[in-house]
């Protein structure tokens, strides 16, 4: 499907913002490669605390929920084992 000028601008420009916000996110992390341990933590712990307020609000548990709180808990694993420094190592437990 062809877009029109405008459509191909607001891409344009969306675009570009995820590229921004990536090269910051990258130079962060670089920068202190803890920070992004602290933050990755933090999400984990944001995606369960919602689990449980769902399933105290509705008294029904999502088991779509489930797989993805466990998929970012096997990617943390995968960035302490391959991502980051010796010095990230009270991390790894």
């Amino acid at each position: 499907m062809l877009r029109n000028n405008k459509g191909n601008q607001i891409f344009e420009n969306e675009e570009q913002k995820l590229e921004e916000t990536y090269n910051m996110l990258i130079k962060k992390y670089q920068d202190n490669p803890d920070t992004l341990l602290k933050d990755y933590d933090d999400m984990i712990i944001a995606s369960i605390i919602g689990v449980i307020t769902y399933f105290k609000t509705t008294t029904a548990l999502r088991h779509d929920l489930i797989p993805n709180i466990d998929t970012l808990i096997r990617s943390r694993k995968f960035i302490v084992n391959n991502c980051c420094d010796s010095s990230s190592s009270n991390y790894k437990k």
